[in-house]
């Protein structure tokens, strides 16, 4: 879907640097730190990471099959170096960046901002295919991605208005700063 992240350090220097804390709190690479609200009976965890892009989940804590879940994904787009959030794209790089999505899937686009005024890119899912909800931003060149999916033994992979909701209340406390180094 969208290329992946940053020529940094040696892949060890990267597994020492990245953390998931229960707080809420990814700190990613000594780079930047994003704090967001977790609903009760949630997690984080690192599901992958090379030199080049970070995988997260927020999942429910109990086996529940059916409990909505939050990938997150990191990663460096040389073409956005300069860039430092979401604000500083003109309509046309937008439009590129709506396009990558609606390529692959049928979907509607709006932008809300969180709590600490990060803009995001909402994407939702309005087709055939199993439903999901995308919020996108950009962080000083770096992609972040998180995608709400409905749980596994959903009919359909359709996820409820209430769980649309909830997440927007969460996504709503979604920061991210510098490390102070």
């Amino acid at each position: 879907m969208m290329k992946k992240f940053l020529i940094l350090l040696c892949a060890a220097m990267l597994l020492c640097s990245c953390a998931f804390a229960e707080s809420g709190v990814i700190d990613y690479m000594d780079r930047f730190e994003m704090k967001c609200s977790l609903p009760d009976g949630y997690h984080h965890t690192l599901i992958s990471m090379s030199d080049l892009n970070l995988e997260g989940a927020i999942r429910a804590d109990s086996d529940d099959p059916a409990a909505p879940r939050m990938t997150i994904y990191i990663s460096f787009n040389e073409s956005f170096a300069a860039v430092q959030n979401l604000n500083d794209l003109d309509e046309g790089a937008l439009d590129l960046i709506r396009q990558g999505f609606s390529d692959e899937n049928t979907v509607a686009f709006d932008m809300i901002e969180t709590d600490s005024g990060i803009r995001l890119l909402v994407v939702r899912e309005t087709g055939d295919d199993p439903d999901f909800l995308d919020f996108y931003t950009v962080y000083h060149g770096h992609e972040i991605e998180l995608t709400l999916l409905a749980g596994d033994s959903v009919p359909d992979g359709v996820l409820t208005d209430a769980q649309v909701e909830n997440c927007l209340k969460y996504i709503r406390t979604l920061e991210i700063t510098p490390m102070q180094g």
